[in-house]
């Protein structure tokens, strides 16, 4: 006679990797996140302080993305650094995977929204509460001078990236 041992441990089977997680990506002038002149932005390793932030929000079992405006807070200034293909720039800031970020031939933002994505025409105001983007990196990402993009604010919520900045033609 004999007796047998069994333990269960959990053990992760598939982890979710960061790199290779989606991005929604969302585009304001950077004019609408700060007030500090895009050509006076600070150097790489300073801050910035932003009056609004983009954000999502669950509400009613569907995700939203939200402009928020409150207390201002400060942000890391970060530079996006040119790969070897054109209009193709790469960013990193603490708590967020390196970025790709590109441009499509210099073309202005779209202003449609993309497939699968409605209008929340039913949208309104609301007290946002502190915790409210708890999970969200933030950082301007400063392009380089006379190339796809001034600047903008990029902000990582867990699984989907919003990035804020003034596409211009170069």
């Amino acid at each position: 006679m004999g007796i047998a041992l069994y333990s269960i441990l959990p053990s992760e089977i598939a982890k979710d990797d960061p790199k290779m997680m989606s991005k929604i990506v969302t585009s304001l002038p950077a004019e609408t996140v700060t007030n500090v002149q895009v050509s006076t932005l600070p150097l790489d390793q300073a801050t910035v302080r932003v009056t609004k932030r983009v954000t999502d929000v669950v509400k009613d079992k569907r995700q939203h993305i939200a402009v928020v405006a409150g207390v201002p807070m400060s942000v890391p200034v970060v530079n996006a650094k040119p790969t070897r293909t054109p209009g193709v720039f790469r960013a990193s800031f603490p708590g967020v995977p390196s970025l790709t970020l590109s441009t499509v031939k210099g073309l202005p933002a779209s202003t449609t929204l993309p497939r699968g994505i409605t209008e929340d025409k039913g949208r309104t105001a609301s007290p946002a509460g502190f915790t409210f983007g708890g999970g969200s990196h933030e950082a301007v990402i400063r392009f380089p001078e006379r190339k796809w993009a001034e600047a903008g604010l990029c902000i990582s919520n867990r699984c989907s990236y919003l990035c804020t900045g003034k596409t211009t033609s170069g």
